[in-house]
């Protein structure tokens, strides 16, 4: 009977924290494409007010990001949920179409650093080189096709998938 009732409890928190990722994730998607329009869509914006908001966007993403990985250290049982919300929301941030090479090195620069916070003392794994050496590719493959995958979903669910299983 314990055994049954310890599946349940599993069972039932897994199901929150997914719920809990979910409208999280829905709602920082919903609120970073208002200040992406902004930023690129809205023409009558001035050009200060738009780099502003360009600059906003990678505060948003990184801090956010940032904020949640270090929330995964301190979060027991809820860890990785933290984790995997904070590199959904630096991986979401490498797909912009419209960045810069300075804007998409910035976010380049926050995800490998995460990355190598989160495999700290597995350095000289052989696992964490490979690891590693797929991520670089892939933020090389992103920049290189960015307008391709960012306009087609099922790229851009291809690209995240791969991050998130080579993480």
């Amino acid at each position: 009977m314990e055994d049954g009732t310890n599946l349940l409890v599993v069972a039932m928190s897994w199901a929150a924290q997914l719920t809990v990722a979910i409208f999280f994730i829905a709602g920082f998607v919903s609120f970073y494409t208002e200040v992406w329009n902004r930023a690129f869509s809205d023409s009558e914006r001035s050009r200060t007010e738009r780099i502003w908001l360009r600059v906003a966007l990678i505060v948003l993403a990184i801090g956010l990001g940032s904020i949640l990985h270090f929330a995964g250290y301190l979060g027991g049982s809820t860890s990785m949920m933290y984790h995997n919300i904070g590199l959904f929301i630096l991986v979401f941030s490498l797909l912009d179409g419209e960045i810069n090479f300075g804007e998409y090195l910035i976010r380049c620069v926050a995800l490998i650093t995460v990355w190598a916070m989160h495999h700290m003392g597995h350095f000289m794994v052989d696992r964490f080189a490979i690891s590693m050496i797929i991520l670089v590719i892939i933020l090389v493959v992103v920049w290189r096709f960015r307008h391709t995958i960012e306009s087609r979903f099922p790229l851009r669910l291809l690209v995240s998938s791969i991050v998130a299983i080579d993480f």
